[in-house]
């Protein structure tokens, strides 16, 4: 049986009771934070799709994930080109790890 990706509802618990926390990419000062979810979110979504033969839910999940874990842990110096990616991978590799033999591809 498949395991189910932690729901996007503890995250919003999270969110709910700590102050808002500041996006380190320099790239990203100026601009919409909600074109650079979107951008992000499907370049990361297709990562999942195309390299890693994930479900297209679980992979929107996981990029998800990856877009909230880069408000806490980027640093000022990282961009969001390389790391990213970089973590969407990892994730990636880990999801399909836990995954049960002969489920999926």
């Amino acid at each position: 049986m498949k395991r189910p990706l932690p729901r996007i509802a503890t995250y919003t618990r999270l969110i709910d009771t700590h102050p808002p926390v500041p996006i380190y990419f320099p790239q990203m000062h100026g601009s919409d934070p909600a074109q650079f979810y979107k951008t992000w979110s499907e370049r990361l979504r297709s990562i999942g799709i195309e390299e890693y033969g994930i479900p297209a839910e679980d992979a929107e999940q996981l990029a998800h994930e990856v877009l909230l874990s880069s408000l806490h842990a980027a640093h000022a110096d990282a961009t969001p080109e390389i790391w990213l990616p970089a973590t969407m991978r990892s994730a990636c590799r880990h999801h399909v790890a836990r995954r049960p033999p002969g489920e999926g591809s």
